[in-house]
Order: structure tokens, then sequence, then C-alpha cells
């Protein structure tokens, strides 16, 4: 039984190791913050509303495939549709990553058809992970920063919006699982961080991960729930339709920023102690560049980091460290106590099984015009 165990603990290891180094991304949103940032929601609330209406078509393409008259069809069943086709829709595989393409393609600024985002993408040693030499996987993934419904943050936050706080309203769709408000929500992402995807991947808590996780729950519960869900039935042929556009701001607080709601970190003393000098070093120089910089020097400077793309060693780790990392998450899902591995399942480990999953009513709405 016990070696049973141990081998369930390594498969998952391997999974959570195939999906994990991408979503357990940092950012520091303290570099540069003396430079002033466009606010990008007009440009990330277009390519959203345009991705909702895509995977909507997809999935009526797929309920018309299921049965000619898609009114035969349960609420429920569509709506895990929809769901199953989100998923295959957002989550891209980048490389060895698995993240929602509306993170990936502002944090790359290069996808087709996407507008240019104005981002900071720091190299590997001007962040202050890097400059503290202070976890690998740390450094490796480090998220840009851009600013979003006025809030500067890390593209990181994007995955928590439009892929963990997805996949945890997924969990709570099924009968078997206790997350049934936003209390819990909150807790199990507060716990996660904690666990496998903060303080035993990148050795960093953070509240605004949680934050923003949370939101991606209402989020993704306003699809179909509430008194204006984005999403109904047309009442004569049971089709999808979009009720309305969504706006990301609606969502987003200030406690996805990093400076406003800092990270804890649990590394070794003598690496917190590298850590927490970068910080108090950066933020004097942001203050020293504020006064001393004038206008026309922080936009010539700002015009230089905004065009980089991603340092050559993004997301990238040697190999060694990557075998390394595999028995890491084999021994920390193993030992570590169940809440603290939750929400990793949640992500890893999907389930969309119409028979395990609780009913829901649907909204029905006559065709637009």
């Amino acid at each position: 039984m016990k070696s049973r165990q141990i081998a369930r603990s390594l498969a998952a290891a391997l999974a959570l190791f195939a999906s994990a180094t991408g979503f357990a991304s940092e950012t520091d949103n303290l570099t540069y913050r003396f430079l002033r940032l466009e606010d990008s929601a007009a440009k990330l609330n277009g390519v959203l509303n345009a991705t909702l209406e895509a995977i909507a078509k997809k999935a009526n393409e797929r309920l018309a495939e299921k049965e000619a008259d898609a009114n035969r069809v349960s609420d429920t069943e569509v709506e895990m549709i929809f769901d199953r086709t989100y998923t295959q829709v957002v989550l891209r595989k980048f490389g060895d990553r698995l993240l929602p393409i509306l993170e990936t393609c502002v944090e790359r600024n290069d996808c087709p058809e996407w507008p240019r985002f104005e981002r900071i993408a720091l190299e590997r040693d001007e962040s202050t992970y890097g400059q503290a030499r202070y976890n690998r996987v740390a450094i490796a993934f480090l998220a840009p920063s851009f600013q979003l419904c006025g809030v500067r943050m890390g593209t990181d936050k994007l995955t928590h919006l439009f892929s963990h706080g997805f996949f945890y309203y997924n969990a709570s769709r099924r009968r078997r699982i206790r997350l049934e408000d936003e209390e819990q929500v909150h807790r199990t992402a507060l716990a996660d961080e904690r666990g496998m995807m903060g303080a035993h991947s990148t050795a960093v808590v953070s509240p605004a991960d949680a934050e923003a996780t949370l939101a991606g729950y209402r989020l993704a519960r306003d699809y179909f729930l509430g008194e204006d869900p984005v999403f109904a039935r047309n009442a004569d042929t049971g089709l999808l339709q979009k009720r309305r556009n969504v706006d990301v701001c609606s969502y987003v607080s200030r406690s996805f920023d990093e400076v406003v709601n800092p990270p804890s970190f649990t590394a070794k003393r003598a690496r917190v102690e590298r850590l927490e000098a970068a910080i108090a070093e950066r933020k004097a120089a942001n203050e020293r560049a504020e006064k001393s910089l004038d206008d026309s020097e922080k936009r010539a400077l700002k015009e230089k980091i905004v065009n980089r793309p991603l340092d050559s060693g993004h997301a990238r780790l040697p190999f060694p460290y990557k075998i390394y990392l595999v028995f890491i998450y084999a021994a920390a899902y193993l030992t570590l106590p169940t809440e603290l591995r939750a929400g990793a399942k949640f992500l890893v480990f999907p389930r969309f099984d119409l028979e395990d999953r609780r009913p829901i009513q649907l909204r029905r709405e006559p065709a637009r015009r």
C-alpha cells in the first residue's frame, strides 16, 4: 500500500512539474516603478471578449454535433461543454509551459492579431529576485509587469484570473468538492500559496495571487450565474449566446499589486535577508530616479524597456534542476496536509464528469436582433 502511494505521488509530481512550473510564476512590481505605463484594460477587454465569443461559437458547434436539437441537451451538460471548450481554447502549451493565452500573449507581446501591450520584461539579474539569487524558479519564471485598471501587477495575475479561478469554479461544480463560497475559495487559494504553488515551488507566499484566484472564480461564476450572466441559452434553438461584454476591471483590485499587498518569503534566512536588502535598495533607486530623471529621460528609458523581448533564459531551467524539482514536488505531494494540496489538484487534475456535476439552470432569452 505504501509503495502504491509513493508511486501515485511520483506520478502526481510529474504531472505537477509539467504544469506547475508554468503556473508558479512570481513578479517584481517594484523595479522601474517610477516609469508610468499605459492602462491595458481596453486592449485586454477587447481580446477577452473576442475569445469568449470564439469559445461560445465552438461550444455551439459541439452541441450541434451532439444533438440536432440542442434543446435536448441539459443545462448542466451545456455548461460542461462550454467549460471543456474554454480549457482547450484558453490554455495553450508554450514550450514547457501550460498557460492561458490571455497571459502569454501579454507576456510575450508577439501574438498575431493581438495589440501590443506596454509591459516591463526584466532581465534575470535585473529583478530583486535575480539580484538576491533567491530562488531559481522565481527567477526563471519571472512575469513582466503591466498596468491594468489602474493597478500595477505581474502578468502572472492573468493566469490566476483566467486559469486558476476558472478551475476553482469548475471544482466547485463537483458534488464531492466542498468549495461552496468565496471564503472557502480564498482560504484554499491561500493554502495553495503555502503549499505546492508557492512555498514549495518559488519559496514565495503571495496573498496577491490568492486575491487574483478569487477574482477569477467570481469571473467564471458570472459566465452563467447571478442576476446578469455573460451567457444565456437561446430560447428557440437552445444554443449559447453572449448577452454582454465582460469588463475585467469589475474583477481587478489594488490587492493584485505586490507592492501594495506584499508577499512573504519562506527560503532560508540568508536568502530572505538578501532579497529584503535588494527590495530596500530598489525602493531607494526608484526615489532617486523619480527626482533625478526629467520627463524626456523617463520616456526614452520607458521606450527601451517596454519594447524588450523576454529574457533569453526566461522559463528555462537546467535539466538536473528539473529532475530535482520532480522529487521536491513528489515529497511535497506525499507529505503536505491535504488542505495545502487541494488547490494544485484543481488545476492539474480538473474533472469534467457530467454524473459528478451539480445541476445548474441557465437563463433562456430570445435571439438577439
